[in-house]
């Protein structure tokens, strides 16, 4: 008697690559994927947002740090760089209110 395959099989089949595939991608996304674009694992990401402000619905402040020199910069339906300025070590919320002082009364 020959064994034919049964609907059964065809679904197991399924669940399980459906499952090895949902496997990779939480692993992927634990790791953060640094391999797939060539980043070495543990490696400081140049990019680093440090404060989000929300002015409206569609505007926002964002301050953030990119090759050790801070941006302020608005977003929203046409986005600009504020105000780029050296890096130091104070917290983002201090810094964020200060420099938004700072462009106030210029």
């Amino acid at each position: 008697m020959e064994h034919s395959p049964s609907f059964l099989t065809a679904v197991l089949g399924l669940i399980f690559v459906l499952g090895i595939i949902l496997a990779v991608s939480l692993i992927i996304k634990k790791l953060g994927a640094p391999f797939l674009i060539g980043k070495k694992i543990g490696e400081k990401p140049e990019l680093n947002i440090k404060e989000i402000r929300a002015i409206d619905v569609k505007n926002k402040l964002v301050l953030f740090n990119f090759r050790n020199k801070d941006y302020l910069v608005y977003s929203g339906d046409h986005p600009f760089i504020i105000d780029s300025f050296e890096s130091k070590n104070i917290t983002p919320s201090q810094e964020f209110e200060k420099v938004l002082q700072d462009t106030k009364h210029e």
